[in-house]
């Protein structure tokens, strides 16, 4: 293959590579999940405490935590 065709045929990958990761970002940006609601509260902890946050219970036996957004 003569050196000018090697080189128009890298240019065209990194022309389609470029249109490809554009046309992505475009996607992604339509892409926006929805906000969700998380109700904070008082909290009663596995250690009988309370405190204000969002509640999770996490783990095998499960184990009460209060989140809280910073």
């Amino acid at each position: 293959m003569p050196f000018f065709a090697s080189k128009l045929l890298l240019e065209t990958s990194w022309t389609l590579l470029l249109a490809i990761f554009l046309a992505a970002g475009v996607v992604a940006q339509n892409c926006v999940p929805p906000p969700i609601a998380l109700p904070i509260k008082n909290v009663t902890l596995s250690t009988g405490k309370t405190q204000r946050g969002v509640f999770l219970a996490v783990a095998e036996p499960e184990q009460s935590f209060a989140f809280l957004p910073y």
